[in-house]
């Protein structure tokens, strides 16, 4: 996750928003380096549309933030709701939202408490479900400001001894190929390239 927030805060810095983080766009090189790819609905920072010009919503539902299906504002805090989601699912094996329908999702996760990660996962410690929480804040302003922020979290996790660091490892992620990414703008460790 520290290797996809680095790869955000890159694109972030650049103006560049993502709007669409899921498993299949963030391709896993190694244990600890990530590629994000797919950069179709990326739009500039303070571009707000989140209507296609058919009038289709942009993003994957089920990964999409309160503002996104509210049709709001959107920013970098909406990435990294995205990527809390992300880092949920790989530690819990499931979204802490389910539904088959956009509108059923969407009411869920507007309205909805987070479901502790420690009743489907017993390792994630008190720490990783407080970081967590706050990547997956409903509000934007109760996120972690920026990328940077939530890594610097993180880290200070995994700085902590062995008895209070999260022992869990991902179960969603799959190694991907950067093959499958070729000619397709990409972020790769804190560096946006073009395979």
């Amino acid at each position: 996750t520290c290797s996809l927030l680095e790869a955000l805060a890159a694109i972030h810095e650049r103006g560049i928003l993502h709007r669409d983080l899921k498993p299949s766009n963030v391709l896993v090189e190694t244990e600890d380096r990530a590629i994000l790819s797919d950069f179709g609905v990326a739009r500039p920072l303070g571009e707000h549309t989140m209507i296609t010009a058919d009038g289709a919503a942009v993003g994957t539902f089920i990964y999409m933030a309160p503002e996104q299906h509210a049709e709001e504002p959107v920013d970098v805090r909406t990435d990294l709701y995205m990527t809390g989601l992300l880092m949920y699912r790989a530690l819990c094996g499931k979204l802490p939202f389910q539904g088959n329908m956009v509108q059923i999702i969407a009411t869920k996760c507007e309205h909805d408490a987070l479901e502790s990660p420690r009743v489907l996962a017993p390792d994630v410690t008190l720490g990783m479900e407080t970081v967590l929480r706050r990547a997956c804040a409903r509000r934007p302003g109760e996120r972690f400001a920026t990328a940077q922020d939530f890594r610097t979290a993180l880290k200070s996790l995994s700085a902590r001894p062995a008895s209070t660091a999260p022992n869990v490892r991902p179960r969603d992620l799959t190694p991907g190929k950067a093959a499958a990414t070729q000619g397709v703008p990409t972020a790769r460790g804190g560096v946006v390239t073009r395979d």
